[in-house]
């Protein structure tokens, strides 16, 4: 799948327990997974009828003494890391992590948006990113959580040329982003209910049983974290797996 730049193009979670996060996954979504060939880390692919869906890396016990979180990350396609990366700092982001080839797959670089919440880039080469999108056990919505998202919405128009239309609400606002006439995820404003929680990327799974598919959660060792809500186009439930990556599913109104 042709991926555009300032598309989100892939997601992958970080885990201290691989073998825990297969089964859990595989459970769900009936996900299979692939080797990724690696050096240095241990990555694996999750697939879907052999189409790539996203990806996992296990953290090494350095890497959690040294504060790394087990998370969800997004990934956002563009076709130079580096100048993009030169527009984030110039437009107040800031640079987690500079543009780093992964062998012959791409290039990765980690920022974070003016409020503080981290994604990713990458600059793809032999992997493209998600081969299935917006289907059933597959990503199909990425939301930002802030406190300014005027803010954060002035930052990627002008880093990516994103659009945003914005319904205001009792105690908060929705934005929904828009990249020509597609629209691919919303930025959603943070009120006192959400206490010290920093701004952060939120990716969402669809799935066609929400009930089921939380039922199923819980008897795999995961966590509901917010229970089903119906929120008008459809009901979504925010979950933690079992190593503590949080993830949302959804399901849309038929």
């Amino acid at each position: 799948m042709s991926q555009s730049t300032g598309t989100f193009c892939w997601a992958d979670l970080t885990t201290t327990d691989m073998g825990s996060t297969i089964e859990f996954y595989g459970s769900l979504f009936g996900w299979q997974t692939v080797e990724a060939h690696s050096e240095d880390q241990h990555y694996i692919f999750f697939t879907k009828e052999r189409k790539h869906v996203g990806g996992a890396g296990l953290l090494t016990q350095e890497m959690v003494d040294n504060g790394a979180p087990t998370v969800w990350t997004s990934y956002i396609a563009t076709d130079n890391a580096d100048e993009t990366v030169k527009k984030v700092e110039a437009l107040g982001g800031k640079v987690i992590m500079p543009p780093a080839k992964i062998g012959d797959s791409g290039r990765v670089a980690m920022i974070a948006e003016p409020t503080g919440a981290i994604v990713g880039l990458w600059e793809a080469d032999g992997h493209k990113g998600f081969d299935a999108f917006g289907e059933e056990h597959t990503a199909c919505w990425f939301e930002l959580a802030t406190r300014e998202p005027q803010t954060s919405l002035t930052f990627f128009k002008e880093l990516l040329g994103w659009e945003g239309k914005t319904e205001e609400m009792p105690h908060t606002s929705y934005t929904t982003l828009t990249q020509g006439d597609k629209d691919f995820g919303g930025i959603i404003q943070m009120n006192e209910q959400w206490g010290e929680m920093p701004a952060h990327w939120m990716i969402y799974f669809d799935v066609k049983d929400i009930e089921a598919s939380c039922k199923k959660v819980e008897e795999l060792g995961g966590k509901i974290c917010v229970p089903i809500t119906d929120i008008g186009v459809g009901s979504f439930s925010v979950i933690d797996d079992p190593n503590g990556s949080t993830f949302t599913l959804f399901q849309g109104k038929s």
